[in-house]
């Protein structure tokens, strides 16, 4: 049953339609709380609707969905550093939050570094 959801689903994404696919995906959630690959596919999608604010210049709105896409996945260094850019724009620039942004975001591309380097 999730897989053909996921597949309606994903082809709501594939074509733009974010709010559809959200939604779906929502839903989805609800019936499986404990499926990490939902979590990461609406994690995805707010930070689409993250840089499309923040390209538009509507940081504080970014600041949200990017703080969205780390809620429901904080695994990815990106979303961190987004984040961190949508806050230094606020000119939240001496706040806290912004630098521990930074810190966690380039602490997981360093480690994303050091286990892709091809040297080891």
């Amino acid at each position: 049953m999730f897989v053909c959801m996921f597949f309606f689903t994903d082809c709501f994404f594939r074509t733009g339609d974010y709010q559809f696919a959200l939604a779906d995906y929502h839903q989805a959630l609800e019936l499986n709380p404990t499926d990490d690959s939902v979590r990461v596919r609406i994690s995805v999608i707010h930070n689409e609707y993250g840089t499309f604010e923040y390209q538009n210049k509507n940081y504080s709105e970014a600041e949200s969905r990017f703080s969205l896409a780390i809620r429901n996945n904080p695994r990815i260094s990106h979303y961190y550093l987004s984040r961190a850019r949508a806050r230094y724009m606020l000119e939240v620039r001496d706040a806290p939050s912004l630098w521990s942004d930074l810190l966690i975001g380039n602490y997981r591309l360093s480690l994303l570094d050091i286990f892709n380097d091809s040297t080891c």
